[in-house]
């Protein structure tokens, strides 16, 4: 695979920059503030999440890791304890056995550390629609910036049925022979905005495939909010890979302390649906 010039296009004309996933980034204060990442699905966990602490902008050391913290998922009075993982401090797993994502069900993540209680606003998620088909078409010399040469490849196009619903958001993920995309670049959101209710195709087209690579989308069904904390992340991380010199500023998410209104968390904690389809890319479609 060899990426273009140009971006991911939504063939409804409606273009929007994302992530595969929340990024982590410092902020230029001396106070530290407490990260908490984490998201939940409709298919089989570990779910998981991260609790970290900041640092000083452009500061060499890694984010300092949060351990021997009570993470707990709340959903119809029930409580669904999470596990530290022995190998990674600071990432708590769900018990998949025990706990799975349900569309239309209410959840709110609590954390309590130290003398602390963290929680996130209560939320529920959409079913996902299906992709309905992946389709893809022979682009011969588009030019590739990393190299500064052409080259040639196929395009993936996916098309969805949207809901009759309004303010329907959608985030998708996109894997190569298995290998997810995870950059700031590769980051797709879009809102039904201008095709509520209507068939739409989206264009994959800042990655160009080659034959016999497997190409796998996934759909996750976001609300408004998670579609703005990932568009403003995601603006600023890719504004950061072009110049270090600006420290980020703030991006808050839904999370806050139970009995401190003035308290800043950082991170998100979300929720989707997923659908997902796949396509071998081959000489003659």
């Amino acid at each position: 695979m060899r990426r273009s010039a140009l971006l991911a296009i939504i063939l409804s004309s409606f273009v929007l920059l994302a992530c595969e996933d929340p990024i982590s980034i410092d902020l230029p204060s001396g106070s530290t503030y407490l990260v908490v990442e984490g998201w939940i699905t409709d298919q089989p966990g570990p779910y998981r999440v991260s609790l970290s602490q900041t640092l000083p902008f452009d500061s060499p050391e890694t984010n300092p890791r949060i351990s021997n913290a009570k993470v707990y998922i709340n959903s119809k009075g029930v409580n669904y304890f999470l596990t530290e993982n022995p190998e990674k401090p600071g990432e708590y797993l769900t018990d998949s056995a025990e706990f799975v994502g349900v569309p239309g069900v209410n959840y709110k993540l609590v954390v309590e550390w130290e003398d602390k209680i963290i929680v996130s606003n209560e939320n529920s998620f959409k079913p996902a629609p299906p992709i309905d088909t992946l389709t893809y078409t022979f682009v011969p010399n588009i030019f590739v910036p990393e190299t500064l040469s052409f080259t040639s490849g196929y395009l993936v196009t996916g098309f969805v049925s949207d809901p009759a619903t309004e303010n329907d958001y959608y985030r998708w993920k996109v894997a190569e022979n298995g290998i997810s995309f995870s950059g700031a670049e590769d980051m797709i959101l879009i809102t039904d905005r201008f095709f509520n209710g209507k068939k739409f195709g989206f264009e994959l087209s800042s990655l160009l495939f080659q034959i016999d690579d497997t190409v796998t989308v996934s759909q996750y069904t976001i609300d408004a909010a998670a579609f703005e904390y990932l568009k403003n992340l995601n603006t600023q991380a890719i504004g950061l890979g072009k110049s270090t010199s600006t420290p980020p500023s703030l991006v808050r998410g839904n999370l806050k302390y139970l009995n401190d209104d003035e308290g800043v968390i950082l991170g998100y904690f979300g929720m989707s649906s997923v659908s997902s389809a796949q396509v071998v890319i081959k000489k003659n479609q």
